[in-house]
C-alpha cells in the first residue's frame, strides 16, 4: 500500500501527465531523486506519456546516470527506454550502464537494450561488439545477451558478431558463440564457422560451439560428422553438448548413425552413454539398432545400463522381443535402472503378453524390490497377467505393504479373473496399513461386479476406523 506521502506525488504526477506540457518534463525529473521507488515509477511513467516535448530533457536524464544513488541512475534508465519509442537514439547512452558497479543498474540497462533490441545494430552495435571483449564476465554476459536478440532482428548485425569467431581470446570467441546461439536462423549462415570451432583448443569454445549447431539443426546437419567426432572429447561437457545436438537432429541424423553406433563399444562409459541417448533420438529405431543397444543392458556401467534401458522403451514393437532382457534389469542393484525398466516395460506392455509373462517369473525373486517392480509392470498389463493370478495373490502374504499394495492392484487389473482369490482380498480390510485397506476396498469393489456376494465386504470398509478407508467404500458405493 503506498503511503500518504507517495499517493500526493502520484496525484501530482497524474495531473502533470493531464498536462502535457514541456515543463511538465523537467519538474517531473525532480521525482527521480525520491528515495519512494513508487514515486519514482509514477515519475518514469508520467515521463513516458509527455511525449516527444521530453527528447529535450535528454542531457539532464543522462547526466543522471553518474549520480551517486543507484535507484537515481535506474530511474534514469527507465527513461531513457521511454524516451527511445519519441527518440530511439537516446539507447546510445544506454549501454554505459552495463558496467555499472551495481548489479540492479546493469540489470535495468540490459533490459532497456534488450527491449529496443531493433535500434541496438544502428545506436549501440560498437558498443556491443566491444564488450564481448571485455574482461569483466558480467558485461560480456550481458554484451551477449543484448546481441542475441539484437542478431535475431539484423542478420547484418549477426555477421559482424560472427567476425569475433577469429578473434585470439578464447573468453571472446566463447562470447561471440553464446551470442550466435541465441540468434536462431541468422546465425545458420555462419555454421562453418562455428563448426570450425568445434575443433578449438579451448573445451569452453567446443562446447558452445557444439550447443550454437544445435539450435540450428538445418544447417547442423552438415556437419554432423564432426560433432559424432566430439563424443570422443577429453571432456565430458563437450560430448554432452555434442550429443544434444545430434539429439535435435532427430531422425536426420540418422547419416551419421554408423559413427554413433561405433562408441557403444568405447571404453569410456560416458562415451557410451551419450551415445545411446542420441540412437534413442533417431526414432523410429530400426531392428539393427535396438539390436545393438540391447548389448548395453549388461554393461558394467550403471549410467550406460539407465541410457539402454530407456531407449528399449522408446523402440516400441522392435523391442518386445527383448522384453526378458529387459525384465533382468528389475534386479539391477541400483534403483534408478530398475525404475527405468519399469517404465520401459510398462511402454511395451500393450505390444504383447511376454512382458507380463517375463514379469511373472521374477514373483519368486529373493529380493523384494525386484518382486515389487515386477508387480508393478504387471498392473499395467492388466489381463495379460490373469494366468499368474495365483502367483499374484500369494504376495498378499507378504509383511512388505509396497508389495501388497502392487499384489492388489495387480488382482485389481485382471478383473474376474481375479474372483477366485476375493477372500485372499478380504483378509486385506483387517491390516494395519490403512494404504493397504484402501487398495483391498477398491479391488473388492471391481471383484463385486462380478460377485454380489462381495458386497459386503465393501460395506465392511464402510466401518473402518480410518476416514480415508470409508471414504474410499462410499465412493464405490455410489458408483454401484
Amino acid at each position: 500500500m503506498q503511503s500518504s506521502g507517495s499517493n500526493y506525488w502520484w496525484s501530482v504526477c497524474k495531473s502533470w501527465k493531464a498536462a502535457l506540457k514541456p515543463r511538465c518534463a523537467a519538474a517531473v525529473l525532480r521525482l527521480f531523486l525520491h528515495p519512494n521507488r513508487s514515486v519514482r515509477q509514477q515519475a518514469v511513467e508520467t515521463f513516458e506519456n509527455v511525449g516527444s516535448a521530453a527528447l529535450k530533457c535528454t542531457a539532464v536524464v543522462t547526466a543522471l546516470l553518474t549520480h551517486t544513488r543507484w535507484w537515481v541512475r535506474e530511474a534514469a534508465l527507465e527513461a531513457l527506454g521511454a524516451l527511445s519509442q519519441h527518440g530511439p537514439e537516446t539507447i546510445v547512452h544506454v549501454s554505459g550502464s552495463l558496467k555499472d558497479g551495481d548489479s540492479r543498474v546493469r540489470d535495468m540497462a540490459e533490459l532497456v537494450l534488450k527491449s529496443h533490441a531493433q535500434h541496438v545494430p544502428r545506436y549501440t552495435g560498437k558498443d556491443m561488439l566491444e564488450f564481448l571483449l571485455h574482461e569483466d564476465r558480467n558485461v560480456r554476459q550481458a554484451a551477449v545477451e543484448i546481441s542475441g536478440v539484437a542478431g535475431q532482428l539484423d542478420a547484418d548485425y549477426a555477421a559482424r558478431v560472427a567476425v569475433h569467431l577469429g578473434h585470439s581470446d578464447g573468453q571472446v570467441r566463447q562470447a561471440a558463440l553464446e551470442a550466435l546461439a541465441l540468434m536462431g536462423h541468422n546465425s545458420g549462415s555462419f555454421a562453418k564457422e562455428v563448426a570450425t570451432c568445434l575443433r578449438d583448443e579451448d573445451r569452453l569454445v567446443r562446447r558452445v560451439a557444439a550447443r550454437a549447431l544445435g539450435k540450428v539443426p538445418a544447417h547442423c546437419l552438415r556437419y554432423a560428422s564432426e560433432l559424432a567426432a566430439c563424443l570422443e572429447d577429453s571432456h565430458w561437457d563437450v560430448r554432452e553438448a555434442a550429443g544434444e545436438a545430434l539429439c535435435a537432429l532427430g531422425k536426420h541424423g540418422m547419416q551419421c548413425v554408423d559413427e554413433v553406433r561405433g562408441r557403444l563399444e568405447h571404453e569410456d562409459g560416458h562415451v557410451r552413454k551419450v551415445a545411446l541417448e542420441i540412437l534413442g533420438s533417431f526414432e523410429p529405431l530400426d531392428a539393427s539398432i535396438v539390436a545393438a543397444v540391447s548389448k548395453r543392458l549388461g554393461d558394467t556401467d550403471g549410467c550406460v545400463r539407465r541410457a539402454a534401458v530407456q531407449v528399449m522403451g522408446q523402440a516400441g514393437e522392435a523391442a518386445v522381443d527383448y522384453a526378458a532382457d529387459l525384465v533382468k534389469c528389475l534386479e539391477d542393484g541400483l534403483w534408478d535402472v530398475q525404475a527405468a525398466a519399469v517404465n520401459a516395460l510398462t511402454a511395451l506392455v500393450p505390444l504383447g503378453a511376454r512382458v507380463a509373462a517375463a514379469a511373472a517369473e521374477r514373483l519368486g525373486h529373493r529380493t523384494a524390490s525386484v518382486r515389487h517392480a515386477a508387480l508393478q509392470v504387471m498392473a499395467v498389463a492388466g489381463e495379460q497377467s490373469a494366468a499368474y493370478a495365483a502367483s499374484v495373490a500369494s504376495c498378499l502374504a507378504e509383511h512388505d505393504s509396497e508389495i501388497c499394495i502392487s499384489a492388489l492392484e495387480v488382482l485389481g487389473s485382471i478383473g474376474i479373473a481375479a474372483a477366485p482369490y476375493s477372500a485372499d482380498v478380504a483378509r486385506c480390510l483387517d491390516a494395519d496399513n490403512e494404504e493397504i485397506r484402501k487398495s483391498s476396498v477398491r479391488v473388492l469393489a471391481v471383484l463385486s461386479t462380478f460377485r454380489s456376494d462381495l458386497v459386503s465386504q465393501v460395506l465392511k470398509g464402510l466401518e473402518d476406523d480410518d476416514w480415508d478407508v470409508r471414504k474410499t467404500g462410499s465412493s464405490h458405493w455410489q458408483c454401484w
